[in-house]
């Protein structure tokens, strides 16, 4: 029982200083190309693509030659905007933009295709960090008193790696699968005329610096 119980830790020791040594963590950033999906779009409201900013982190965990765990931790601003919008009656249109600022981790599987190109699939877990708009040439406005978005968001995510010696490119698509929140549509008096349920789509293109530990 001694010898197995030995046994059974030399084995885990071995796999931890394994796991360590096959560990990296990446360091990069770049830009959220991003828009929402409306389900029901009976008001024909027609959103259009967003570019914020993101960065984080991504540790890796190598399984073997072709897979690895990896985690990305991000600070991921999403959203969209809209033209033609009139902020009050008999004002000139200006575009609208909504930008929602998250706190994202996103566990994926990686499969190597190339010893510089790996394909991952995996999820999305966002925490909403803040909330804004802005109308034409105007300042941001934080909306998040209003609790119009949703406190999480969550879904699909699928990316491409590619690494340069100790840089990498990535390109990564998350799908959103919940309604971050209902758009209220008015009027032209601002008169309520029904909600529109709201889902995230996001391109993301960045680049980073690889650490190996």
């Amino acid at each position: 029982m001694k010898k197995l119980t030995l046994l059974l830790c030399s084995i885990l020791l071995l796999s931890i200083h394994y796991s360590i040594a096959q560990t990296s963590i990446g360091i990069g950033g770049g830009a959220n190309f991003s828009n929402v999906n409306i389900k029901d779009n009976w008001a024909e409201l027609d959103p259009k693509t967003a570019t914020y900013f993101y960065f984080g982190i991504t540790p890796r965990f190598e399984l073997n030659e072709q897979f690895a765990i990896l985690a990305d931790l991000e600070f991921s601003a999403k959203g969209f905007k809209t033209d033609n919008v009139m902020m009050f009656i008999g004002s000139q249109p200006v575009t609208a933009k909504s930008r929602i600022s998250y706190l994202v981790v996103s566990p994926e599987l990686e499969y190597r295709l190339h010893k510089n190109i790996g394909v991952a699939l995996g999820g999305f877990f966002g925490l909403k960090t803040n909330e804004e708009q802005k109308f034409g040439d105007q300042d941001w406005i934080s909306t998040s008193e209003f609790d119009t978005i949703k406190e999480v968001d969550y879904g699909l995510e699928g990316s491409i790696r590619v690494n340069v010696s100790s840089f990498f490119i990535k390109l990564a698509y998350s799908y959103g699968l919940r309604g971050v929140g209902d758009l209220i549509v008015t009027d032209e008096i601002g008169v309520p005329m029904g909600q529109l349920r709201l889902r995230t789509r996001t391109l993301q293109l960045g680049a980073g610096y690889l650490l190996s530990l």
